[in-house]
């Protein structure tokens, strides 16, 4: 019997699975695009670190051993080899960044990316939790959205939206306005 779900399959988005998906999800994209890049470019999946929330320590030791424990966030990069420039950052929604622990220094780094003209794709894979902000008009109503914002017009950002029961879009990836942009298929 075929699958209900020809695009995504909601059961993913238990917690026991959704680390491994994601990071699945986040190394198709980097193959998918890095095949249709120009040779001037690279895709590559790169993290940066949230730091720990835990309650603070209450021994000297606990100091030094909390500072070593960060919470790693991957995303993919696509970088303009000429200058070593990261012009675009494709991001997969986790529940954390979404709507949990790490949302506000998430909210931030976008803000970073924006302020830096750096294109910003971004992958709500998750019907849960709060939606991250979107430009007005709100998009309809939809189990999960992409956004795809060219860093040299923001706030302006199309947004698509499909149900469980729709295949994943195709979506533009956008490098430096000279080079247009790229489709990601998955």
């Amino acid at each position: 019997m075929p699958s209900p779900f020809p695009g995504m399959d909601p059961y993913l988005e238990d917690p026991a699975e959704w680390a491994g998906f994601r990071l699945t999800v986040l190394v198709a994209v980097a193959e998918a695009i890095a095949r249709r890049l120009p040779p001037n470019y690279f895709a590559d999946i790169d993290q940066f670190n949230w730091p720990d929330k835990e309650p603070p320590p209450k021994r000297k030791a606990d100091v030094i051993a909390r500072k070593l424990l960060k919470r790693p966030h991957k995303y993919v990069e696509v970088v303009d080899k000429a200058n070593n420039r990261v012009v675009t950052v494709i991001e997969v929604l986790s529940p954390s960044n979404k709507s949990g622990e790490d949302r506000d220094g998430y909210l931030q780094t976008r803000a970073e990316y924006f302020a830096a003209k750096v294109n910003l794709v971004e992958l709500d894979l998750l019907r849960d939790g709060e939606r991250v902000p979107f430009d007005k008009p709100k998009p309809p109503p939809a189990d999960y959205y992409a956004l795809v914002c060219r860093g040299d017009r923001h706030p302006k950002a199309p947004v698509w939206g499909w149900t469980v029961r729709d295949p994943l879009p195709v979506l533009p990836i956008p490098l430096k306005p000279a080079d247009g942009d790229i489709a990601l298929e998955l």
